[in-house]
């Protein structure tokens, strides 16, 4: 692909190349599309004259059953000058595809309008894909040579040869055939019997004959008994056609013959002529719904005519196209440029017009027509094929139109667009050109600035135009091949009269798409001929860097400096800029200006001196902005020397430089290139903070890869970002994104001074889910460093180390680490890296308010963590400042993330130790804060806080052993409760879903029926969203089987329901519920559901007895609850709601002293003699 469009690319820009000479046959070539076009098109009916008794045989036409004459053709001789497009022809090449081609490229494609194939031109006369084979059906007999049941006998001869298929003997011909009988009789006995055979006999031949008398004779081609290629009967078309070419009028015809279109498959042929190119047709076009003498202009090269057994052409229809009396010029070209002039050259139609030709010219690239004015301000006219046009503007662009003038008012159609550049007046040195004013090109548009001129020589395989390649925004220039060659596409300028003085130099910047690549300047005596180049030095190497180059232009007489890519390799390029064409100065400027030595407030600045030294010395120039100084701009300091020291410069601030010789007292150079460079940034002395409202912050710094031990790598990636601490906002924080792995990021810090020792480093920090503000784990090698370093980062000592061990939480955390008294080369580093394993957490590290400041007196603790969490309490602990305090520490414990203030009361006061034991409620989140107590009247802030939730206790059904009876009912809502699995763990298995956890346990008494109902929803406010439930027979104790499973089947969403039927009557079953832990369709946590058994076979009165056999009252209760008959209760447990066991009564009474219990619902479950349980819901005022 890459190949092809190269080879297009290179004719556009290579025809442009070669000068406006060959532009001009561009142009020229495209007028013969316009000769095809302006053939006048008619069509109508007539008779069709076959020449079958006249005609003459061309050899090798007719077809036989073995050669079908498939894609064949043959040159057929035509016994006059016959003009085609403009070209005289005596021959033609006939194929079998129904189309014919001129000239010696031949062609027997099945679409010779459409083809890419460059011959002379061609015709489609029924072009498609056709054969010289008829097919039919009949039935072959075996032992019989008769054929039966012939459906046609289209072209069919005694003595044609028969195909050998379908019990048709090989070498077998036709002795005899009947119509109305239907029969064929063969040479020879059928071998087989087919009721289907396939008939195949060659019918196509082509016939060639010459009728009238000269000058008025027309060549005929006929082609007779064609098929539209097809191998079976219902495929099978007769079709004849004539092509008719009239001698002197040049008029083309194409009469259609009786058709016999049997077949109903839909055909398209290409109908028409073309050019030497299939850009250059005049064809025919009509739908499925037109007919042939209705067809209409075609307007693409494929355009075709539609053709099955309905719509064809009928007999005697017929095509002509008429070429026009006045017939347009070829071959526009242009030459003897001048500033004013030019000379208009053309080729004369081979039917020369008798009244000469007319010029139109303009700058505006707009056509003229018919109607068009024209005067002496843009026309001129001649009786010979060329023109002179005067009174030009140089450096101007030009288009020409030619046309013929023939008898009267008749005049050809204009000549396609041709276009032309007049010579620039010339100029005098000195001159500048940046390209900046220039549109870009391209590859396919080859340009250049006003009176520049891209030229390249005969072969050059590559271009150049106005690029955006550049050392001043927002253009260059840019100069490609793509193939190895030593002579090159250049660059050429506007004539320029003093060039070769010997008094001029040219200065540019130059750079290449590769190191090495080499370009050369030098002169040309001819813009318009690339050999005339002659170069001035040595090739150039170049760099991938804009550098300037200064070459001094010698003596001579050419007027026309150029840029000449050296070639030398495939894809290659090369770029300019900036060319400056100007005097030699008498006092020449330094170069290679060098600056070192960098600190916060100076630099030394270095250069080369020039060939000749200044005797005066030099001068330069400083500032903060990149605007070059002028010959008047008053310099910022003298050097006797080659170097000099510039200081009382701002901290981190870029400074531009430049330098100029001082030959004499009155004489100076030009200031030299540019050169810049950035001053250090100050040592710091706290107090400090950077917030990140700006990023990374001043003279912070990023790094990618290396290690704590070998320091920051050179990767380019940064992975410390701006973001929102936490994910609140986008701005504001800095963090690092964990995940994948193979990261590694540096947030580095400025450098401070911290030699009197006394301070302390500080920060917040907290990790968030990437796209979240939940909290996350660290992956298993994930690893956040704080780093130190006291040379300047030289190397660098760990402070801190956050991993998967004590990850933090998604809370504003501050780190504070006391630093001892140390160096003035002082530079600290966060570090984060998520190791070698692809871990699944994907998280956020966020650091903000980067402090460094003075220790306080009293110093607070730092590094608090949790431990040792259980239901009901839990161990915080912390790190001793350097300091310990004299009075112990204060420890203050909250529900809420609101900090202390110095003045609230602490929940631990006066701890000695650096661990603390809190205690709490179950499920309770709190937050911790700890402060030193230096003395009775000096407290450190606070520090913290650090959150931890105590453990939630797992309930009584946690396991199968503590199973809650269900009660069945009628319907899901009679006997339901409302249950939890809040502290539940996980045991037991699930056949229907292994995304589960966290179960609680139940049993049911299979009702008399055998069928139970078992069904699961939800609750409002519950954070359970989804459950799995699952049954089972069997015993805890023993072995639990599961006889049913489910997860989504009850009507409330994701909930669960199991319908059983054929269980045993009065057998227990368990029933263990779970949460799904995926996360398809949301995420769902542990709570509250409901949770019920029913059987609709169960009647009211039945539900209402098995709830009265005994009854607890009254209910609601105050204090006490009263069970009706205890007489076969072995046990009684009270659950509360959420699951937990509260109270029992391992010997019952049938009063229930229950006063402790707090107000809300309780199961009192009623653990029977017999091993069953009855639960009964009873409520606390």
């Amino acid at each position: 692909m890459k190949n092809l469009y190269k080879k297009s690319r290179h004719l556009c820009h290579g025809l442009k190349s070669l000068g406006f000479a060959t532009l001009a046959m561009f142009g020229a070539l495209q007028s013969v599309k316009a000769q095809v076009g302006l053939y006048n098109f008619s069509q109508g009916s007539g008779s069709f004259n076959s020449i079958v008794s006249s005609g003459t045989l061309l050899a090798g036409s007719a077809a036989t059953t073995g050669t079908t004459n498939d894609t064949a053709g043959w040159a057929a001789t035509i016994p006059f000058n016959f003009n085609f497009n403009n070209i005289n022809y005596t021959s033609v090449f006939v194929n079998s595809n129904g189309g014919v081609t001129f000239g010696t490229t031949t062609s027997t494609s099945s679409s010779v309008i459409s083809s890419s194939t460059a011959y002379s031109g061609a015709i489609g006369v029924m072009n498609r894909d056709l054969w010289g084979a008829f097919v039919t059906s009949g039935v072959t007999t075996s032992g019989s040579n008769i054929i039966t049941n012939v459906a046609s006998f289209k072209g069919i001869e005694i003595g044609k040869s028969l195909n050998n298929v379908n019990g048709i003997p090989a070498n077998t011909t036709i002795t005899a055939f009947d119509e109305n009988a239907g029969t064929i009789t063969m040479s020879a006995a059928a071998t087989a019997s087919s009721a289907t055979a396939v008939i195949r006999y060659g019918t196509g031949k082509i016939l060639t004959a010459t009728e009238g008398n000269a000058p008025n004779r027309e060549f005929v081609i006929e082609w007779i008994g064609y098929n539209d290629y097809a191998t079976t009967a219902a495929g099978s078309n007769y079709l004849n056609f004539q092509l008719r070419l009239a001698e002197s009028t040049n008029v083309v015809s194409i009469v259609y013959g009786p058709n016999f279109n049997i077949s109903t498959t839909a055909r398209t042929n290409e109908i028409g002529l073309r050019g030497a190119s299939n850009s250059d047709f005049n064809n025919r076009s009509a739908s499925a719904t037109a007919t042939w003498g209705t067809t209409t202009a075609g307007t693409t090269n494929s355009a075709s005519v539609h053709r099955d057994n309905v719509i064809f052409p009928v007999s005697g229809q017929t095509f002509t196209w008429t070429p026009p009396t006045c017939i347009v010029p070829s071959g526009v070209t242009v030459s003897n440029l001048t500033t004013a002039t030019a000379t208009v050259n053309w080729t004369a139609p081979f039917s020369a017009p008798s009244n000469g030709y007319e010029v139109y010219y303009s700058t505006s690239n707009t056509a003229p027509t018919s109607s068009t004015v024209l005067n002496i301000t843009n026309s001129v006219t001649s009786t010979t094929t060329s023109a002179p046009l005067s009174g030009l503007s140089s450096g101007t662009t030009y288009y020409v139109w030619v046309r013929s003038v023939c008898v009267g008012t008749d005049r050809s159609a204009w000549t396609a667009v041709s276009s032309f550049t007049t010579i620039c007046t010339s100029i005098n040195a000195p001159y500048f050109e940046n390209f900046d004013t220039t549109a870009v090109g391209s590859s396919t548009n080859t340009n250049a600035p006003n009176c520049w001129k891209y030229l390249e020589p005969s072969g050059w395989a590559g271009y150049g135009h106005v690029n955006t390649y550049n050392t001043s925004a927002p253009n260059g220039y840019y100069i490609y091949t793509d193939a190895a060659t030593t002579s090159g596409g250049m660059l050429v300028s506007p004539p320029t009269a003093n060039l070769m003085n010997g008094n001029n130099r040219v200065r540019f910047f130059a750079n290449a798409g590769g190191s090495g690549y080499t370009m050369e300047v030098g002169t040309l005596s001819d813009p318009m001929d690339a050999s005339t180049f002659v170069a001035i030095g040595n090739p150039i190497s170049l760099t991938t860097t804009f550098t300037q180059y200064t070459v001094n232009i010698p003596s001579g007489t050419n007027q026309f400096l150029a840029f000449r890519h050296s070639g030398g390799g495939v894809y290659r390029s090369v770029r300019f800029d900036d060319i400056n064409v100007e005097l030699v100065p008498s006092c020449i400027e330094p170069t290679s200006i060098v600056t070192s030595n960098v600190t916060s407030s100076g630099a030394t600045v270095s250069w080369t001196a020039p060939a000749t030294v200044p005797t005066n010395g030099y001068e330069y120039y400083y500032a903060t902005t990149n605007t070059a100084p002028t010959t008047t701009t008053a310099a910022s300091g003298t050097s006797s020397g080659v170097s000099t020291s510039v200081s009382g410069l701002a901290a981190n601030t870029t400074y531009y430089i430049w330098i100029r010789s001082v030959c004499t007292t009155s004489t100076k150079s030009a200031w030299s290139l540019m050169s810049t460079f950035t001053t250090a940034c100050n040592v710091y002395v706290p107090s400090y903070t950077n917030d990140f409202s700006t990023f990374p912050g001043t003279c912070w710094t990023l790094a990618n890869g290396g290690t704590p031990s070998t320091g920051p790598g050179t990767g380019t990636t940064n992975y410390w970002v701006e973001d929102g601490f936490l994910n609140n906002t986008t701005v504001g924080a800095a963090r690092i994104n964990l995940f994948s792995s193979g990261r590694a990021g540096w947030l580095i810090s400025p450098v401070f001074n911290l030699a009197a020792g006394g301070y302390q480093v500080k920060f917040n920090y907290g990790i968030t889910t990437y796209s979240g503000t939940a909290v996350s784990a660290m992956g298993s090698d994930d690893v956040v460093n704080v780093l130190m370093s006291t040379d300047n980062g030289a190397t660098w000592a760990i402070i801190q180390t956050w991993n998967a061990a004590n990850a933090p939480n998604n809370t504003n955390n501050t780190f504070t680490y006391p630093v001892a008294s140390t160096s003035n080369q002082v530079k600290f580093a966060i570090y984060g890296s998520d190791g070698t394993t692809d871990d699944s957490q994907d998280y956020n590290f966020y650091i903000d308010n980067f402090t460094v400041e003075t220790a306080p007196a009293c110093a607070g603790p730092t590094a608090l963590a949790s431990s040792a969490l259980t239901a009901t309490g839990a161990n915080v602990s912390w790190m001793a400042p350097a300091n310990a305090p004299a009075n112990g520490y204060d420890v203050y414990v909250g529900t809420t993330s609101t900090a202390p203030t110095a003045s609230s009361t602490p929940t631990y006061p006066g701890v000695t130790a650096t661990t603390q034991a809190i205690t709490g409620t179950s499920g309770t989140t709190y937050y911790v804060w700890v402060r030193s107590k230096c003395s009775a009247s000096e407290d450190s802030i606070w520090a913290g806080p650090v959150s931890f939730t105590l453990l939630i206790p797992a309930p009584v059904n946690d396991v199968c052993s503590g199973a809650i009876a269900l009660t069945p009912g009628a319907t899901f809502a009679q006997n339901a409760i409302t249950t939890t699995n809040v502290g539940a763990t996980t045991d037991g298995t699930t056949s229907c879903q292994t995304s589960r956890g966290d179960n609680v346990w139940y049993t049911v008494v299979v009702p008399a029926s055998g069928s139970i109902t078992i069904e699961t929803q939800s609750v409002a406010g519950s954070g359970l969203l989804d459950t799995v439930l699952s049954v089972y027979s069997g015993t805890c104790s023993g072995t639990l089987t599961s006889i049913a499973c489910d997860d989504d089947s009850s009507a409330d969403g994701s909930f669960s329901l199991v319908s059983l039927t054929g269980q045993t009557p009065g057998a227990t079953l368990y029933v263990s519920v779970w949460r799904y832990t995926g996360t398809i369709g949301g995420t769902s946590s542990n709570g509250q559901f409901k949770l019920s058994a029913y059987d609709a076979t169960l009647s009211t009165s039945e539900t209402v007895k098995a709830k009265n056999d005994i009854k607890a009252y009254p209910n609601p209760f105050a204090d006490v609850l009263n069970i009706s008959d205890v007489s076969n209760v072995k046990s009684i447990s009270v659950v509360d709601i959420s699951g937990k066991l509260v109270k029992t009564f391992d010997k019952p009474e049938s009063t229930l002293h229950l006063r402790e219990l707090n107000s809300g619902m309780y199961l009192v479950i009623l653990n029977m003699k017999d091993g069953s349980k009855q639960t009964i819901k009873a409520i606390k005022k």
